[in-house]
């Protein structure tokens, strides 16, 4: 007898999971039938399907998503994999102004011997000679992405940065702080004219070596890629955020960069069958707040210390790429990124599933 029950509630309950797995099914099928029903006609959503040189399966990811594409009538693998994962690079030379740079003092200039202090404690805008700002970068990370409508990409990615960056100053004119004793120019010029500079009443001006730095960090982003397209014709815009640090090791200054962003890039362009597709566009990096520095006093020689510092550059880059997919789970692609103060390289092996 107990036998017997336990083979009726064991039966029960196969019966039972085997209902639900069937009811989930039929709730995917009820979906589907209603999209169809509501569909708009295959004509209006000309969508090319996508053929590659290479033949491979359709996964299941694409029966599922992106969403809504039984209702554009979209045929599962029409489209590209809705889910990607790549491998990034970037290298990038950009020469650009200052527009302001505010500054402490460091040791060397904070109290002269003889003299006594003569600057303020907080950081005040010292006049630039010159005022040049050179870096080179190179990133190196991962990106992954999904197709969560036809129309709606979104990523996430994150990647390690290395930075040469070189600051040419010229001649820095420091204000004296309003408080500060009567200033002994003469004796001030004794010290001053040996390295260069010289003094007035109200303030001094001191020439300052190219101040070389190597960086190294990260960054973090994550958006979505908006796109419209007719048959092999489209135009996207991507828009995203995120955040970088960078670290100067060599002097130990943690945090030498740390700031939020936004990446902002509208692109037009044509692809064959998804096989080849070429774009043009442009791009704005916007960066939130004045770049400041933590201590610059080891690599001045302790003529600065801290330091806040907003540039001045063109306001857009220009892009120009191309993207080949070997096939839909295979693609690589190379960006180029120029303006008037700005050249690099963008490039992305990608496996789509």
């Amino acid at each position: 007898m107990k036998k017997y029950l336990l083979l009726t509630i064991l039966s029960l309950n196969a019966f039972a999971i085997d209902k639900i797995e069937q009811d989930k099914k039929s709730l995917i099928e009820i979906i589907k039938d209603k999209e169809k029903k509501i569909a708009v006609p295959r004509e209006t959503v000309p969508v090319e399907e996508s053929k590659f040189l290479m033949d491979r399966p359709i996964p299941k990811t694409a029966h599922h998503l992106p969403f809504l594409q039984t209702l554009l009538s979209i045929q599962p693998g029409t489209l590209p994999n809705p889910i990607g994962i790549s491998f990034i690079g970037s290298h990038v030379n950009e020469n650009y102004s200052v527009k302001k740079f505010n500054a402490q003092t460091g040791p060397t200039l904070s109290k002269i011997p003889g003299i006594g202090t003569l600057f303020s404690p907080n950081e005040q805008e010292w006049k630039l000679s010159e005022g040049r700002v050179e870096t080179t970068t190179s990133a190196i990370g991962i990106k992954a992405d999904m197709f969560l409508f036809p129309f709606m990409q979104i990523f996430v990615s994150g990647a390690y940065l290395h930075m040469e960056q070189k600051t040419t100053v010229g001649s820095a004119t420091i204000p004296f702080a309003k408080d500060a004793n009567k200033v002994q120019q003469g004796l001030l010029n004794l010290f001053l004219k040996p390295m260069g500079g010289n003094a007035t009443k109200n303030n001094m001006t001191v020439p300052i070596a190219p101040i070389q730095n190597s960086l190294d960090g990260w960054l973090v982003m994550a958006g979505t890629n908006l796109a419209i397209g007719y048959k092999g014709f489209f135009a996207s815009f991507m828009i995203s955020g995120g955040y970088v640090q960078l670290d100067d090791h060599a002097n130990n200054v943690t945090g030498f960069v740390q700031k939020p962003f936004m990446y902002l890039a509208p692109r037009i362009g044509y692809s064959y069958h998804g096989i080849i597709t070429a774009h043009v566009g442009v791009q704005r990096i916007e960066l939130f707040g004045a770049t400041k520095g933590k201590d610059l006093s080891q690599s001045t020689g302790g003529l600065v210390s801290g330091y806040s510092v907003e540039i001045e550059k063109f306001p857009v880059n220009f892009l120009a790429g191309l993207q080949f997919m070997f096939a839909r789970d295979l693609g690589v692609a190379i960006e180029y990124v120029g303006s008037p103060d700005t050249k690099g390289i963008n490039a992305e092996l990608a496996f789509r599933f």
